[in-house]
């Protein structure tokens, strides 16, 4: 999670992000693009970047040229990152990270399902056409929302059906859900990382 900085008089308030990041394990730096990409978003939080879409948009593409440039093909990453603010959340993917909201027991996945169940053709290091690739998503939130974000290999444990019945099993605790799901993944074995992050909107 990325969190304005500040919340003194005056300050403006930035919102929150919240993001996960896969490295490309075919890259011998995945994991160092994974962490850059994320320690990156934190740009956003300075004082003199405008606090809106477009200011996240730029910085993604920075960290795909970074990533290209200074590491010479050597790393990449997917992403998926949600930016709340104002009771407005605003959503960034690239490659098959993805995002699920649950909102009074539903389950909706808010991210391309592209990507699913083929070779990875969309990510962070690919160069100038991923502004081309990068999906964006906006839309309100709801007090009660609660959010799950996964990396790919995570689909391969469990599907929608699945998240609502942990989320419900939890009883609205973020903590509890996400250890669920990894619990899940560890028994399928599914061979790949997994990351998950499970936000709830009060």
């Amino acid at each position: 999670m990325l969190d304005s900085p500040s919340r003194s008089a005056g300050a403006i308030d930035r919102g929150v992000i919240y993001a996960v990041s896969d490295g490309v394990s075919t890259t011998a730096r995945g994991q160092w693009a994974s962490q850059h990409t994320v320690s990156r978003l934190g740009q956003f939080f300075d004082q003199n970047t405008v606090p809106n879409k477009d200011a996240l948009v730029q910085i993604i593409g920075e960290v795909d040229w970074e990533l290209r440039g200074e590491e010479k093909g050597q790393a990449a990453c997917t992403l998926a990152a949600v930016w709340i603010h104002n009771s407005e959340l605003h959503l960034f993917q690239v490659g098959d990270s993805h995002v699920f909201r649950v909102r009074e027991g539903e389950v909706h996945c808010l991210t391309s399902d592209e990507g699913k169940s083929r070779k990875l053709t969309d990510y962070l290091g690919m160069g100038p056409a991923v502004t081309e690739v990068m999906r964006t998503k906006a839309g309100p939130v709801h007090s009660g929302d609660a959010f799950v974000m996964l990396t790919d290999g995570v689909l391969d444990a469990i599907g929608e059906a699945e998240i609502a019945t942990m989320w419900g099993s939890a009883k609205g605790d973020p903590a509890t859900c996400a250890e669920a799901i990894i619990a899940a993944v560890t028994r399928a074995d599914i061979g790949d990382d997994a990351t998950v992050l499970v936000v709830l909107i009060l």
